[in-house]
């Protein structure tokens, strides 16, 4: 079997090489039109990320359901809620609320205190400090039509396949619309390379600390699709309404999933700044303005009447109250000088820091920047250089894909605040928008290339080596990841690609 498999992959590999071969016709013609044939081929792609990502989820009993430990919360609050309750119900260790600080882990383990793991603890009642909106999206629905609760992991996983969907439709209408010389390879290639990189840690670990991630990235990219379609159209044509008003719902729910992921938010105002240049602003215009961002005051209410609720505060999400190894209730403003000190050498780490190598399979140990994992989305900067500078800003995209970079830096500074420590699957909050910029700077150069061919072959080849790289990234043996609780799969996988089997 471990001959067969092995042989079935490097055949696989072969096959995509000869696909993106220089003579291959997918560098031929651009992304237009979608012809049955290419329908078919996006069809599979897509079906393929989503059916591979699904089948890695499963591996590992830590993060599929099958050991939940605290990580069932979210099947659990959905059945607190049911119950009229915000809170979980569980009972408290009496010599918790008698401690004068009861996030002080090194105290609580020196009296031998219990304490419910990553739960948020606050006037003697647990809560969840995870975004709250997957409840609403998925558990409870699920509960309320089968009876059953639904598990974590599988929520993650319909999240992440409906971001894929909602990529693959956003980049194609981009590429359409506005970069047509475009080659049809480039846009697969860009496709599967943004879709694996995004959701790596996702399919490494599926329950919980991923499921607001690929909830909130799910709403993110079909918001900004609903607004790029409405925001971004010829000067005689009014914006809609209706996929005005989408865009900012799906938006204002991202905050419900993860606040520094929410802040892509914010690449919606170079889409109208985009909208409104060169045009008569009128009291009509404004009013339908208004009302298309009506969905984020009202979610704003729906989440700061939560968050009080539970914590006494309409911005407190539960951040400050987890359970965990560090006391993170004393933690800073974002704009302290403390904060600032810790957030600038850290963003640098976070985005720049050089794959940590390792002399045995997968070669690559954690610790990893995002361009370090994704060397493709270096052409995120590409709007830096002369032409594709030229370009986007004729195809009025220059604000939009210059603001990628400011709002990544603004994310990642937030993590860094609001976290221990930087964490590589942190990276899922914004590695798609470095994708994004990646994608339009690619457009740009295609608006102007001489030799459109060899530029997709590269293009492809690039996006080869990164979804391989990515590949090995899912292998690196951490936090009870796959490959660490399993001791043996390493071996077996790196039998399976070496073709040690046949020595």
């Amino acid at each position: 079997m471990v001959i067969v498999g092995g042989i079935l992959f490097w055949a696989f590999l072969g096959a995509w090489l000869f696909l993106i071969r220089p003579a291959a016709p997918l560098h031929r013609s651009g992304v237009s039109p979608l012809t049955g044939g290419r329908k078919l081929a996006l069809a599979l792609l897509a079906g393929g990320l989503i059916g591979l990502l699904g089948f890695v989820m499963t591996l590992c009993p830590i993060w599929n359901g099958e050991i939940p430990a605290h990580r069932n919360q979210y099947e659990k609050i959905t059945e607190a809620f049911l119950e009229g309750r915000l809170d979980f119900g569980y009972e408290a260790d009496p010599r918790l609320l008698e401690m004068e600080n009861p996030y002080d882990a090194a105290l609580r383990e020196e009296l031998g205190v219990e304490a419910c793991y990553d739960h948020a603890f606050y006037n003697g009642k647990y809560y969840m400090y995870f975004g709250v909106v997957p409840v609403f999206l998925a558990f409870m629905p699920y509960r309320l039509i089968t009876g059953h609760a639904l598990v974590t992991w599988q929520a993650t996983f319909l999240f992440t396949g409906i971001f894929i969907l909602g990529l693959a439709i956003y980049l194609y209408w981009l590429a359409k619309r506005f970069f047509p010389k475009l080659s049809w390879g480039a846009y697969l290639s860009l496709l599967a390379v943004i879709s694996l990189a995004s959701t790596v840690y996702e399919a490494k670990y599926p329950a919980m600390y991923q499921t607001p991630v690929a909830c909130g990235r799910m709403l993110e990219i079909w918001s900004l699709y609903c607004f790029s379609r409405a925001f971004l159209r010829a000067p005689e044509e009014d914006f809609p309404l209706g996929l005005a008003a989408l865009g900012s719902l799906l938006g204002a729910l991202t905050f419900g999933c993860r606040p520094p992921l929410a802040m892509a938010n914010l690449l919606v105002i170079p889409l109208l700044i985009r909208f409104f240049r060169g045009r008569k602003i009128s009291s009509r215009t404004i009013l339908r303005l208004l009302l298309s961002f009506l969905p984020y005051a009202l979610v704003a209410a729906g989440l700061m009447w939560y968050n009080a609720a539970r914590f006494g505060s309409p911005f407190e999400f539960g951040q400050s109250y987890q359970m965990t190894f560090l006391d993170q209730s004393a933690y800073g403003s974002l704009f302290s000088f403390r904060s600032l000190a810790k957030a600038v050498p850290g963003v640098f780490r976070g985005l720049f820091t050089a794959l940590p190598l390792h002399s045995g399979f997968p070669f690559l140990q954690e610790g990893n920047g995002a361009f370090a994992l994704c060397p493709l989305l270096l052409l995120s900067f590409a709007f830096l250089l002369p032409g594709p500078r030229r370009a986007l800003r004729k195809e009025g995209l220059f604000g939009l894909t210059a603001s990628v970079i400011p709002v990544v830096l603004l994310i990642v500074a937030l993590q860094i605040v609001w976290s221990p420590w930087l964490l590589d699957r942190y990276q899922s909050d914004y590695v798609y928008l470095l994708g994004l910029g990646a994608f339009c700077g690619v457009g740009a150069c295609f608006s102007g290339a001489r030799r459109g061919r060899l530029l997709s072959f590269l293009i492809c080849l690039a996006s080869f080596g990164c979804i391989l790289l990515t590949a090995l990234v899912f292998l690196i043996p951490y936090n009870a990841s796959y490959t660490e609780y399993d001791a043996d799969a390493l071996m077996r996988i790196w039998r399976f690609i070496s073709l040690k089997a046949l020595r």
